[in-house]
Order: structure tokens, then sequence, then C-alpha cells
């Protein structure tokens, strides 16, 4: 227990420090984190693709510092084995591709990434998507897998995915970073030096079949922001009475990155036909760091330390917060971290973060008090809701060494928790709750009561 108390103690001190600076980075993989022993990062946006199909738009992107030698200068060469699958429930439209690349590696402090993009017709459906990437010259290999719902676009109204793109301009040539007229290169990991040459993000989007008529002038509306963690918004934007030049439309949005601090943020889209009187809203994540920065870990990122991580936000992180965490690489995770605690800080003006203080110490007490410590239902509801104003105990019920307690809250008048414990071991589970959102049971004491008889 007072191993980890100190851990707390230790991760509090970390970002309290960090919240006198500036934040670390990159989330490198806010989409697809790669594993093994070569890091790479990949993305997935699908658009409207054509014969009830749809458009999968598959980017990576490899660091190719990480197969340079550390004494040597100039080019050097590596081969690299890519070999991407996409195996969806029916096998006769499986897909397959091996690719050899020579590339060249250079130690000259100018842009080392290899990138590449891939666009594939698929039905909707459920795909499992593989990348693996290896190196023959050292060995590394590194693979990227996650299991893809295919959206199905209907001939109404709708948005694509929000694509995030480094660098875009006119072109006239066909290739592969070219697209409805525009050379645009992507950004697989949605992350960007606030310090970089082009101060802007810029983010890549269809708008499906809206009401048209080509003999009627019509008009749409666009608005879209920035908000953090929490949901603060951090910038916006709205562009009112666009007109109409088919029944669908390729956009590309502007986010100025002087008009961002360091973090993960999230940028939700709207996209409003006023003739149809019709919405439709997409929105992504994306991470922002300085590169003035040396890019490192500063939080110790073992699986046990991530799952402790973990267990400290599962109480009072939202399910979309949660889900968003298990995605993130390493670097990915600390960056989520550092934003979230940051933003549920109540006065950020302070060198403490009072919230996060009062919920390191509700988790140290549960896991001194409570069986099972904080995976406990107890742990739920203390960290959840706060110390009971009132605690009321059975010892036992009749015949058993079973016993309950009732925890009483001011939460809209008088709510009630109740815990048994069933087993006699300690271990008390919720049996039932007047709080509308928890489990409830009015019939918890006969059961209770049916249990004893049933052991006798």
């Amino acid at each position: 227990m007072k191993r980890t108390r100190i851990f707390w103690l230790l991760i509090i001190t970390i970002f309290t420090n960090l919240y006198a600076g500036e934040q670390v980075g990159p989330a490198w993989n806010t989409s697809i984190p790669s594993t093994g022993s070569l890091n790479f990062c990949g993305d997935v946006c699908q658009f409207e693709g054509n014969n009830s199909k749809t458009l999968v738009e598959i980017s990576y992107a490899v660091e190719l510092d990480q197969f340079l030698p550390g004494s040597e200068t100039g080019n050097n060469e590596s081969t690299l084995f890519i070999q991407l699958s996409l195996l969806p429930s029916t096998p006769d439209s499986v897909i397959k591709i091996k690719e050899r690349k020579r590339i060249a590696v250079r130690s000259n402090n100018q842009s080392n990434t290899y990138l590449d993009l891939k666009r594939f017709q698929l039905k909707p459906g459920v795909v499992d998507y593989e990348l693996s990437i290896s190196d023959s010259a050292t060995g590394l290999q590194g693979t990227l897998a996650k299991r893809l719902d295919i959206r199905s676009f209907p001939k109404t109204y709708s948005l694509s995915d929000l694509a995030f793109i480094s660098h875009v301009q006119k072109s006239s040539q066909q290739g592969t970073f070219e697209k409805n007229g525009l050379f645009m290169i992507p950004n697989p990991s949605r992350a960007f030096h606030k310090n970089s040459a082009d101060p802007n993000i810029y983010v890549y989007y269809e708008i499906n079949h809206m009401l048209y008529d080509p003999q009627k002038v019509s008009f749409y509306n666009i608005q879209y922001n920035i908000s953090d963690l929490a949901g603060n918004e951090i910038w916006s934007e709205v562009k009112e009475g666009l007109p109409k030049k088919s029944a669908s439309s390729a956009r590309i949005e502007k986010i100025p990155l002087a008009d961002l601090k360091t973090g993960l943020f999230k940028v939700n889209l709207i996209a409003e036909d006023i003739a149809a009187d019709e919405i439709c809203k997409s929105s992504a994540y994306f991470t922002v760091y300085s590169s003035r920065l040396e890019v490192k870990l500063v939080l110790p990122m073992s699986e046990e330390d991530i799952r402790r991580y973990f267990d400290q936000i599962r109480y009072i992180a939202r399910a979309e917060e949660k889900n968003l965490f298990q995605q993130l690489d390493a670097y990915g995770k600390q960056q989520f971290l550092l934003s979230f605690w940051k933003s549920k800080d109540p006065d950020p003006s302070t060198q403490q973060n009072e919230y996060m203080e009062q919920h390191f110490s509700r988790l140290a007490y549960c896991e001194k008090s409570f069986r099972g410590g904080i995976n406990s239902d107890m742990a739920r509801i203390y960290i959840t809701y706060g110390p009971p104003l009132e605690i009321t105990r059975q010892p036992s019920f009749s015949g058993s060494n079973q016993s309950s307690e009732i925890w009483i809250y001011a939460l809209n008048g008088r709510t009630e928790f109740v815990f048994g414990d069933r087993l006699g071991d300690g271990h008390y589970v919720l049996v039932h709750s007047s709080h509308p959102d928890e489990y409830q049971n009015e019939g918890w004491l006969n059961e209770m009561n049916g249990t004893v008889q049933s052991n006798k």
C-alpha cells in the first residue's frame, strides 16, 4: 500500500512540474499505433466511393532516423519490406499487398520520413487491417493492426472522415498524393509542430449529396471549432452563405497553429445544408507539440505503469476518452495524460492542481480501505461521488456472517448506495442504489435473506 501511495505522489509531482512549462510531445499515433522494434504511424480515412462502395485511404509514415548508424554521415540506403492486408468477412474480396522499397536515409538534419498512401474501394462491413514493415539492414520490424468498421455511404446527405494534411497546393498532375486537383501530403500521425515552417493545420473532407438544383441559387454553412479534452472551446470559425456549385463538395479548412497551445485537441465540424434544413457532423483528434523541446518520455511507460494510469482515470474519464487512451502509443498516452489532468485543474494560475490531488488522495484511500482496492464497487462509488455523508452498517444477517453497508449522500435530496458482503469475505458489492444512473434493486434485502436461507 505504501509503495502504491508513493507512486501516485510521484506522478502528481511530475504532472505539477510539467504544468509550469510547456507540455512534452508528440502523440505520434492518434489513429493506429505500431508495435515492435520499428516505429511508424498510420491513419485511415473513409470517403464515399463508387458503386455503393467506400473509398478507404490508408496513409503511413516511417521516421528513417531510426535506421541511421550513430557515427556515420551522408546518404545510406535501407530496404523496407512492406506488407499490407485487408481481410473482410467475405474471402473473395481479400486484399494483400507486398512491396519492397529502397529508401535513401539522410543524416544531414533534413526531413527524413518515408510517406505513402494507398486507396481501396471496399464494401461496408468489418475489415481486419494489418500493416507490417521491416528493414533488412537493421532487422527492425513493426506492425500495426486494427479492426475497421467500413462506413456505409447511402445516397443521402453525409460527411466523410476528416483527413489531416501537412501541406496542400493546386496540381494538374496525377500522383499518389493528388486528389480533386489538389496535391495534399497526409499527416498520418495527426501531430503538428507548433513552430513549423507552415503555421497552419489543414483538414480535408467531402460533403455528399446536398440538395441541389442547377436552376436555383442555394447555399450551405460550415462551422468548426477546436476543443480540449474537457470539451472547452479553444478556437472556432464560421463560414456562412457558401454557394453550392454541385450536390457534393470537397473542402479544406485551415486552422492557425498560433492560436493553439501544445496538447491533445479535437476538431469538431458541422456542415449545414440550408435548403434541406439538414446538418452533418464529423470530428477527429490531433496533437500540437513544440519543436523547441526534445521529444522524450518523462513518465514511466511500462505495461504495469500504463495499466495504473488507466485505473487512475477509469471512473472520471468519458467512454470516448478511455477508448482514445487505449489506442495511443507511449508518447500519445503521455500527451493524453498531461492534457487530461490539465483540463481538470480548477485554477491553472497556481502550481497545484487541486482536483488531481483530491482524486489521487481518494485513490490511495480506496486502496487502503476496501477489499479489492480501486477495482471494487465501493471504490468506484467513493471516487465518483466522494465520501458519504453517513454510513449505516448492519453487521450480519441472521444465521450468516454476511453484512451490509448503506452510504448516504445529499445528491438530488437523499441518495443511498447499498453494499452487501454476499460471500462473507469482506468484499462488498453494490446491490442497490436510489441513484438513477446506478444499479437499482428494491428487493435487495429479501435477496440477501434468501441467500442466507439457502446457505443453511
